[in-house]
């Protein structure tokens, strides 16, 4: 299956890009493969295309455009659903919301997405006791190439 591609709006989709969430996203349990695309010129904005619904796809972006330092904590059954094993690379996303032509621009922090790079394997997770929110106005806009994320993840029992 390394080599098979997929159609999927218009365009290929390698088997070995896509993403399997276990469980679904937060109230979409059915959707569970999705691919990561990149919009078109330098944006640290994202596209997450579920490939079980086409009509269905998230704006995504790093978490520390909406707060400059994130951290979050990975439950047993998180750590369990990305398969996580030393050395792979996990990679934190949040839903990005776009109002009003862009004038208006929030992040999910509550919510985030993680995706062990390594494995392909993703899950989305509900932060609690954080001061987080659903809707975090956008702080700051990273130029391409600015520097690495600051989101530290911690592995919880």
């Amino acid at each position: 299956m390394e080599n098979e591609s997929t159609a999927v709006i218009g365009i290929e989709v390698n088997e070995k890009d896509i993403i399997q969430f276990e469980k679904g996203l937060i109230g979409m349990p059915e959707l569970k493969r999705f691919v990561l695309m990149d919009f078109e010129g330098p944006t640290p904005l994202h596209w997450l295309q579920s490939l079980d619904n086409r009509e269905i796809g998230f704006v995504v972006s790093d978490p520390t455009l909406f707060a400059d330092e994130y951290s979050i904590v990975l439950d047993k059954n998180a750590q369990e659903m990305l398969e996580i094993e030393k050395g792979d690379e996990l990679v934190v996303m949040i839903v990005v919301t776009v109002k009003d032509n862009g004038r208006e621009i929030t992040g999910n922090l509550l919510g985030p997405i993680v995706v062990n790079a390594s494995r392909r394997r993703g899950c989305q997770i509900v932060l609690d006791g954080t001061p987080y929110t659903t809707k975090e106005p956008l702080r700051r806009l990273k130029k391409t190439g600015e520097e690495k994320s600051n989101v530290k993840v911690g592995m919880g029992v």
